[in-house]
């Protein structure tokens, strides 16, 4: 049987781990796509070739726009949401 004291101790050194992973996640995501941009930038420089783009990332009202090596994707937050909320019921 733990004390108070430890339990408070484990649930804060919980929460510190759960803090670090979700700042690393994001920073990771913001370096990739950070180096994302650069790398198109210099591709687009060195080529002469302005009008492709390797990389892009736009929000718009049906969701998140991404176009990634010419291919164009969309994610739906909403419509996976609801997705689940259909699947569970």
């Amino acid at each position: 049987m733990e004390t108070r004291i430890e339990r408070n101790r484990k649930r804060k050194k919980y929460k510190k781990r759960a803090f670090f992973k979700f700042f690393l996640l994001i920073l990771c995501l913001s370096f990739f796509v950070f180096g994302l941009m650069v790398t198109e930038d210099s591709i687009q420089e060195l080529t002469c070739v302005e009008s492709q783009r390797m990389f892009s990332l736009g929000l718009k009202e049906s969701g998140l726009h991404m176009q990634l090596f010419g291919k164009n994707y969309v994610l739906d937050f909403m419509g996976f949401v609801k997705n689940i909320i259909k699947i569970i019921k």
